[in-house]
């Protein structure tokens, strides 16, 4: 039952009882409200909680077990309640006025109980899905579980399809979590609408149910989430190892598909390598349309190997990926693959595309091939010659290399190219093979040409071999031949001779055989060659020719000296039996009681005799005449004494004559003594008989003569030799016919005394004798012109030797000699034979002259010369012709020696240039080589004389070559035009290449020049730093000590004036140096090499505008009396300025003191002379700015205020440099006058700063930068003699008198420096004394002495060097004009010079005198030595000459003229007043004059003995002990 209420109307309840069901744990009490006519059943307590749904699986089973429990009790109760309303129906029905009333609560309580039954359902339902949620929770849990186990377990897989699974694993597991997170999820979300709902249906009210309600949700939302945050971080888990997974798959997906990519291409690469190119050419097709199949297929292959890689890319690009290496490794294996195989694919079709060529050529050369086996086939049967058949086979041969030259040729570049696949190339080995074998089978048929080649070149060896020892033996031959012929004093010795000139014959027979040889094989090998000429070389014809006329010579002398023996020897003979017989005739006396028998044999014995020595002299004297012939026919100066052994022959013919008549007379005595003991009788009878027998022979001889009249003389030379034979054979017989008649005619007059009748006889000895007469005449005619005749033609034949065609040939063909020496040579022996010739003519034409003249005597009518006269005639037109043309041939030679002499000459020039080029060079390396302490100035200097001598060489060439260009321009039309273009073109070449040295030399000295000029403006400009910095410092120093604004105002004035025209000086140096630097260097070099001088010359400025800035305001704060502060500042710029003064010494510290040590062996005299210290400060001014009080420091002049008359330091007092330009200077630059301070600590700061200006040298070396400087002038400063102040005291260049002397050699001007010391009038004498130093400080003061200067110059010159140091007197200012006029100079070496020079006339073309050491005025006192230096240099050598008061000076006695290399000097070991005066030393060459004076100035030797003091030793000695102070103090 229950009540329904208006809920506008507040209504009460009234628990009538209440009803507890428990079962189990879970315990529910019911309560029955009534209210009004309502009944209610109202869940009183539950327990527990309607909506509580545990906490787990167990708790909720439990629940709804206690919970079904509790139904069931309560089900049971059910039918209580429907008995109860039961109940109440009946009593409705019983009491009808309340059954209203217990209808409704019958109806209330059925609907509560429906209700609390339905709740309690509902409730179960809600366990029951709490127990399915808590199911699908521990389900869901347990699925977790497994993946975390899943994950938490190694996988090991060795496959991909292993990876596939586990990644399906992965994927179940994912799906499973889904699923069941989903299912879950589903549950709770079922669960919780179902408890929401529950609530919403349950009393709004019940706290209880809405706290049971959110417990509920709440348990289920932390266990959702729970889970869902295991599911969530597995998940993750499982989605990283799923995609590290994936990844391992993708690579060895990848890995397999690489795998199978490569093993294909390597597969195919092995193929490709190891494939044939084929055997054949169709096997070569085949293999073509393979691989382009395969080319086919590889481009799909190529499409996966690029997929691949695209698929490494995307791979490498991922960041997580832990194989990158082994990725990229396989990637770069691949593209490896893939590069390799398309080289192979492109080295394949290539190499099968020259295989395919190379089989195509094999097939051609094959076909070549088979038809020249065919056609030497043929040749074979033909039967050629040699030549012809060699032609052919040549041809033949050509033809087979030819054709397989391209086949081998493209085998051979295909097996290189494949040299590493040694097997693809099996087939073109074998076919090449197969070309070679049968090339090499036709080529061993082709061997004619060979056989032919081999021959020629035998024949050319043979020929070569024997032209050699032809040219040896004619050499040989040629140098015996040149010595003149002796004939001997003795047989022996002549036959010495003989055999020396016969082995020479013997040797030139071979040598004319060899000749003879070589000429065959030249003739042989002619023939052989068809298209040549069969012409013997011109060298074989000149050797032949000249071998001809060697042998000619030799035989010549061979004959003569045969002859000459044979004569000797048959003349002995002659003698003897020219004794015997006359020892006989005269001892041997017919007896006539001895027997007839042995009278006839003695008198035959003596005819015997007779007639062998008839015989033998008359050959002797044909020897005679032959010898002498010999020697008429030889050369001139052949034959050594030819008129002695002329004259010996003639004395010997005519002994030999005389002796002959006289024993012809003694044999007439002996034969008339034998014939007077017979009857007279018988002697009569004898006589008759032997008359008539003489009359006989005389007739016959007579008829014998007959024929000769009718003879010839114009036959040949043979004809005539026989001739003379035949009749030197009868001249025994004609001379025994003579001494028969001569006979008679004796025996006549002895009978005729004897009474015998002899007038019968006497009309036939008349005739006898008569006729004798005449023949005799005619015999001696005839054998006078047979003589000249045979000597005619022997001349004849000798010069139709020397003017025969051939060598007429010879002398027409051009000469081609070597040299000067050979054709001098060929020329002299062209002469040599055209006076033979010469000679042979005039003596042919005297012979021809004197026969013809002969011939026309009466007794000769019947001989004919016209035959000979036309002989004559022609040999005198030949040798005519022969000697015109050897002169021509002669003056070719000639021309030819001109050409040759000119070619030396011209080789000569050539050698000359490149000796003078190398040498040139050689000087520019070594001076590049130099380091820049080396180049420094006077190193410059010495390379541009250098220079200049080269370049005087060079004129020199010039000259030489306009000398030999004038002889070629003489002798041009006398040479050929090629000859005359060869020597011209030389010439021209010679002289181009000269005319670019020349160019090259002259930039070289240009450059020499602005370099030199360069250092010299450097220096200046370092000069003018230093001063500046030194006067900056005085000025700060000075300003200091001034306490008034007027003293500030004079210093600054001062110091304004010294300012004013020193700085746009400096200026313009340092443009020029800029313009100088950019003009060496280039516009960037020379900035930087300029860049340090810049950044100094700002420096400076600088230091001066901050100078004059503290000076404005020292003023202004002396007006307003500030000092100590204004004093302070200046002090700290008085610092700076210090600094900056230091910094160029610091800067040169080091490069100063190596070049100071090197040549010098005493340091510590170096650092005392120079007086600076090691960091460049002078000491002098150090210790002037350390003791301001001390009796060092700056001292004032001698109108110096004292400290009564002013607060400050006169501005006069201050060192400020002279200004020539200015108004306020008073001196000018040729005539300046320094007032010398009369203090000692003047003299330190003078000393000083000199010293600092030497030693320092300011900036010093060149700015550093990449380029070497030109000239590194660091010892420049070392060289400097200036002893003035300061810089400032020399005129700049555009002031001063003296220019710089160049190596011109420029005129000299004089500077006249008046020094005057003065003491001043208040200072105490010992204080004058001292600064005052006599000697060679005070010189130093003024100009310095030469030995002074020499000192600072070379400090390694000892002090007895110095024994010219010189005294100054106190009487020093007044002197003349002259003795002050002092010379300063200053060299192109940088040194300062002390001369008066004189004007000078110098050819700028030459290289004029030039003093690099001048004349200084010295002063010395009486007895002292001094000497007097020098050095010039000039070229050509200047001489130099001494005048001593305008006479010339020559040494003796008192004094010595010196001279060494350059120097010249006068010494004086003891000087005396005599020696007092000017000196002059004028030098002078052919390119000017140039003079140097000093005046030389003698003092009594009777000062004070402080003026006696060496104050050289003593101020190096201050400044020493000074400098060592220094340096322990620090």
């Amino acid at each position: 039952m229950s009540c329904k209420e208006s809920p506008h109307v507040g209504v009460s309840t009234t628990t009538v009882s209440s009803v507890a069901v428990q079962a189990g744990d879970s315990k529910i009490v019911i309560a029955v409200v009534k209210c009004g006519k309502w009944v209610r059943l109202q869940l009183a307590e539950a327990q527990p909680n309607l909506l509580e749904i545990g906490s787990s699986q167990d708790e909720t089973r439990k629940l709804l077990h206690d919970h079904e429990l509790l139904l069931a009790k309560l089900k049971a109760l059910e039918d209580r309640v429907w008995g109860l309303l039961q109940e109440a129906d009946r009593t409705a029905e019983a009491n009808k006025e309340q059954s209203e009333v217990y209808d409704a609560m019958a109806q209330t309580l059925g609907e509560a109980w429906a209700t609390l039954v339905s709740m309690l359902e509902r409730r179960r339902e809600l366990l029951g899905l709490t127990s399915e949620f808590f199911q699908s929770a521990l389900e869901f849990a347990i699925k977790i579980d497994q993946a975390e186990d899943f994950l938490q377990n190694p996988h090991e897989f060795e496959s991909a399809e292993a990876l596939q699974s586990l990644l399906l694993l992965h994927d179940r597991h994912a799906k499973e979590l889904l699923e069941r997170s989903l299912v879950l999820l589903n549950k709770s979300q079922q669960l919780t609408d179902f408890i929401e709902k529950f609530k919403c249906d349950g009393s709004p009210v019940n706290s209880e149910l809405i706290q049971g309600a959110q417990s509920s949700c709440l348990k289920i939302d932390s266990l959702l989430e729970l889970l869902q945050d295991r599911r969530r971080q597995l998940d993750k888990h499982l989605q990283q190892q799923r995609q590290e997974l994936s990844q391992v798959l993708q690579l060895c997906l990848w890995d397999q598909q690489e795998s199978q990519v490569s093993c294909w291409f390597q597969k195919t690469i092995r193929d490709l390598q190891e494939q044939s190119l084929g055997s054949s050419l169709s096997d070569n097709k085949e293999l073509i349309r393979k691989h382009e199949d395969l080319t086919i297929k590889a481009k799909e292959w190529d499409l996966a190997m690029e997929k691949l890689k695209s698929q490494a890319l995307g791979i490498l690009l991922s960041k997580d990926l832990t194989e990158k290496e082994h990725l990229q490794l396989s990637n770069q294996k691949l593209n490896r693959l893939q590069e390799e195989f398309g080289r192979l694919m492109v080295d394949r079709k290539a190499w099968l595309t020259m295989a395919h060529d190379f089989f195509t050529s094999a097939n051609e050369a094959f076909d070549v091939l088979g038809k020249v086996e065919d056609y030497l086939k043929l040749l074979k049967s033909e039967g050629l010659s040699l030549p012809a058949l060699a032609a052919k086979h040549e041809e033949l041969h050509r033809e087979i290399k030819d054709s397989t030259a391209a086949a081998l040729q493209k085998g051979r570049t295909l097996i290189s190219q494949v040299d590493s696949c040694r097997a693809q190339v099996t087939g073109i080995h074998e076919t090449m093979g197969r070309i070679q074998k049968r090339v090499d089978r036709l080529s061993q048929q082709c061997t004619a040409h060979q056989e032919f080649a081999l021959k020629k070149q035998q024949l050319a060896t043979s020929v070569d071999d024997y032209l050699r020892k032809v040219e040896m033996s004619v050499q040989e031959m040629r140098l015996v031949l040149a010595t003149t012929l002796d004939v001997g004093s003795s047989p022996s010795e002549s036959e010495k001779i003989l055999n020396k000139y016969l082995e020479l014959d013997i040797q030139a027979k071979e040598t004319a055989h060899a000749l003879e040889a070589a000429a065959k094989i030249t003739t042989e090998k002619n023939e052989l060659e068809l298209n040549e000429v069969a012409l013997l070389p011109f060298k074989v014809k000149r050797l032949e020719e000249e071998l001809s006329t060697l042998s000619r010579s030799v035989s010549y002398r061979s004959q003569v000296l045969q002859t000459y023996i044979a004569f000797r020897k048959s003349s002995e003979e002659v003698e003897e039996q020219l004794q015997s017989l006359k020892e006989f005739y005269l001892t041997e006396s017919p007896w006539e009681d001895e027997d007839d028998a042995v009278v006839t044999c003695q008198s035959n014995s003596a005819e015997r005799k007779w007639q062998l020595f008839l015989k033998k002299s008359f050959l002797t004297q044909d020897l005679s005449l032959e010898f002498l012939n010999l020697i008429s026919m030889a050369k001139e100066n052949e034959i050594l004494n030819v008129k002695k052994e002329m004259h010996i022959v003639e004395n010997v013919m005519e002994k030999q004559t005389n002796g002959r008549e006289e024993l012809s007379r003694l044999r007439m005595a002996w034969h008339l003594k034998a014939m007077e003991g017979k009857p007279v009788k018988e002697r009569w009878e004898t006589f008759k008989e032997k008359l008539k027998k003489t009359t006989h022979n005389v007739k016959l001889l007579h008829e014998v003569l007959m024929p000769v009249s009718a003879l010839d003389l114009g036959g040949n030379l043979q004809s005539m030799s026989d001739l003379r034979r035949r009749w030197i054979a009868m001249q025994p017989q004609l001379q025994q016919l003579h001494e028969d008649v001569q006979q008679i005619m004796k025996e006549w007059e002895v009978l005729s005394g004897q009474g015998v009748p002899l007038k019968e006889k006497a009309e036939q000895l008349k005739d006898l004798i008569h006729l004798h007469q005449r023949q005799r005449e005619r015999i001696q005619e005839y054998e006078e012109i047979l003589y000249k005749t045979v000597q005619f033609h022997q001349v004849k034949e000798e010069l139709t030797h020397l003017i025969k065609p051939r060598e007429l040939e010879l002398l027409a063909q051009p000469m081609e000699l070597e040299g000067s020496k050979e054709v001098l040579m060929q020329l002299g022996r062209s002469q040599g034979r055209r006076a033979h010739v010469d000679h042979l003519h005039r003596l042919a034409l005297s012979l021809g002259v004197d026969i013809i003249s002969s011939v026309q005597r009466p007794n000769c009518s019947n001989i004919s010369a016209k035959s000979l006269q036309q002989q004559l005639e022609a040999l005198e037109l030949d040798s005519r012709d022969w000697s015109a043309k050897a002169k021509e041939y002669e003056q070719v030679l000639a021309c030819s020696l001109e050409y040759c002499t000119t070619r030396e000459e011209i080789n000569e020039l050539k050698e000359s240039f490149k000796d003078i080029k190398k040498k040139f060079n050689n000087l520019k390396f070594n001076y590049s080589k130099k380091n820049e302490k080396s180049r420094n100035l006077k190193t410059l200097q010495y390379q541009i004389q250098q220079v200049e001598t080269y370049a005087d060489k060079i004129q020199a060439l010039r000259k030489k070559m306009e000398k030999v260009n004038k002889k070629i321009s003489d002798s041009v039309l006398s040479y050929p035009s090629n000859k005359a273009n060869t020597l011209v073109e030389a010439m021209e070449d010679l002289k181009k290449h000269v005319d670019d040295f020349d160019k090259v030399v002259t930039d070289y000295k240009m450059n020499l020049d602005l370099t030199e000029h360069l250092q010299e403006v450097i220096e200046e400009c370092n000069f003018w730093y230093e001063d500046a910095s030194a006067t900056v410092v005085r000025v700060g120093k000075y300003s200091m000590e001034c306490q008034t604004r007027e003293a500030v105002d004079i210093l600054h004035r001062q110091f304004q004036k010294f300012v004013t025209p020193s700085v746009p000086q400096q200026e313009e140096r340092i443009q020029e140096v800029v313009s100088l630097a950019q003009r060496l260097y280039g516009l960037e070099e020379g900035q930087k090499y300029a860049e340090k001088i810049v950044t100094r010359h700002k420096e400076i400025l600088e230091s001066i505008t901050e100078l004059c800035g503290s000076l404005v305001e020292l003023k202004e704060k002396l007006m307003q009396g500030d000092v100590p502060k204004v004093n302070s500042n200046l002090e700290d710029f008085h610092g700076n300025s210090i600094d900056l003064l230091k910094e160029p010494g610091r800067d040169e510290q080091t490069t100063f003191s190596e070049e100071r040590s090197e040549g010098q062996a005493q340091g510590a005299d170096v650092s005392a002379i120079n007086g600076t210290r090691e960091d460049g400060l002078p000491v002098g001014l150090r210790q002037s700015f350390d003791k301001e009080d001390s009796a060092q420091g700056l001292t004032l002049p001698e109108d110096t205020l004292s400290g009564e008359d002013s607060e400050c330091i006169s501005s006069d007092d201050i060192s400020l440099p002279p200004l020539p330009v200015t108004p306020e200077s008073p001196l000018a630059p040729s005539d300046m006058e320094v007032e010398e301070p009369a203090s000692s600590s003047a003299l330190a700061l003078h000393i000083s700063g000199y010293r600092m200006r030497t030693g320092t040298g300011g900036l010093g070396k060149a700015p550093e930068s990449v380029l070497p400087p030109p000239t590194a002038f660091t010892d420049g400063y070392h060289n400097k003699k200036d002893t003035f102040t300061s810089h400032f005291e020399r005129p700049y260049p555009q002031f001063k008198a003296e220019p710089l002397l160049t190596s011109r050699g420029s005129g000299e001007m004089s500077t006249k420096l008046h020094v005057n010391v003065k003491c001043p009038a208040r200072m105490p004498r010992e204080v004058h004394d001292k600064a005052l130093p006599p000697s060679s400080q005070a010189q130093e003061i003024s100009l310095g002495t030469q030995e002074k200067v020499h000192a600072d110059s070379n400090v390694t010159k000892t002090q007895d060097r110095l024994h010219a140091a010189l005294d100054v007197s106190p009487g020093l200012s007044s002197q003349s004009d002259t003795s002050r006029s002092h010379q300063r100079q200053v060299g192109p070496q940088g040194d300062r010079k002390n001369s008066s020079a004189e004007k000078s006339v110098v050819s700028l073309a030459g290289q004029a005198p030039h003093f690099s050491r001048l004349l200084s005025n010295v002063t010395v006192t009486e007895g002292s030595p001094v000497t007097l230096e020098v050095e010039v240099t000039g070229f050509p050598e200047p001489t130099l000459t001494w005048f001593k008061k305008g006479q010339k000076l020559c040494a003796d006695g008192h004094l010595q003229v010196l001279h060494k290399d350059t120097k010249h000097s006068v010494f004086i070991p003891k000087v005396c007043e005599a020696d007092a005066g000017l000196y002059v030393a004028q030098a002078q060459n052919s390119s000017g004059t140039l003079s140097s004076k000093a005046i030389l100035h003698v003092t009594g030797n009777h000062g004070p003995p402080i003026t006696r003091i060496n104050w050289i030793v003593l101020c190096i000695i201050y400044v020493s002990v000074s400098v060592i102070y220094w340096l322990l103090t620090q």
